[in-house]
């Protein structure tokens, strides 16, 4: 495919709430950089915490290996849009829901003062504190992803 790189953000309200940024500029060789938050609120831990990940998603070559990972989303090859950016943004969100990526670097960032819950995330220092009101999305952005 010969697309134009593009930034895109999908996930839910903001990236506090989770979800990942990611870019296509390595479509062309098969893969495409994402950067995911989770929320440890997710796992039962504060509401403050987050994982950040750096994940390269492989992309499926193939009409099987398409058809796998849309079915693995609920979707159907069918479902894929006609426009070459909107394709590959689709088959970038089924490849992470099906599983299709290696993990890079990732990050334990806690957003403010240590809130109290269940023991197990007492013991869990994160790798950065960030102030609190810090932007967890200029964040991410400063410091996974890699100035082009």
């Amino acid at each position: 495919m010969n697309i134009t790189p593009v930034f895109k953000y999908f996930g839910d309200i903001d990236i506090q709430n989770g979800g990942y940024f990611f870019n296509t500029s390595n479509a062309r060789y098969g893969y495409v950089d994402a950067y995911r938050v989770t929320p440890c609120s997710d796992a039962g831990g504060p509401d403050n915490e987050f994982w950040v990940e750096a994940l390269t998603v492989t992309l499926p070559d193939d009409a099987a290996g398409i058809k796998r990972v849309l079915d693995g989303s609920g979707w159907l090859p069918d479902d894929l849009p006609k426009a070459k950016a909107a394709r590959l943004a689709m088959l970038t969100d089924a490849c992470i829901a099906y599983g299709e990526y290696d993990v890079g670097t990732s990050e334990h960032v806690r957003i403010g003062k240590q809130e109290k819950c269940p023991s197990m995330w007492e013991a869990s220092e994160p790798h950065k504190i960030l102030r609190a009101g810090s932007s967890l999305r200029n964040y991410v952005r400063n410091v996974f992803i890699p100035a082009n």
